[in-house]
């Protein structure tokens, strides 16, 4: 029982930081363009390039810095 309780958190957990961690935003304008078009829908990975604690600057996970071509939203 214990075992059932256990993984059962941790999916639980895997799932409410799954999906605190991609954002679904709607591209309005042409700045973007021709990578983007006004009314596109692109999904955001907000952890691509660091995780922060919450309310600070404080990183928890450095992973990589932007590469040349990337897209970066600031939020």
């Amino acid at each position: 029982m214990r075992i059932k309780t256990l993984w059962l958190g941790i999916i639980l957990l895997g799932i409410i930081l799954l999906l605190g961690n991609f954002r679904t935003y709607l591209v309005l304008g042409a700045s973007d363009l021709p990578t983007f078009n006004s009314g596109d829908k692109v999904i955001i990975n907000r952890s691509a390039y660091d995780v922060t604690v919450p309310f600070s600057s404080v990183k928890v996970f450095p992973w990589r810095k932007p590469d040349r071509g990337d897209m970066v939203l600031c939020y």
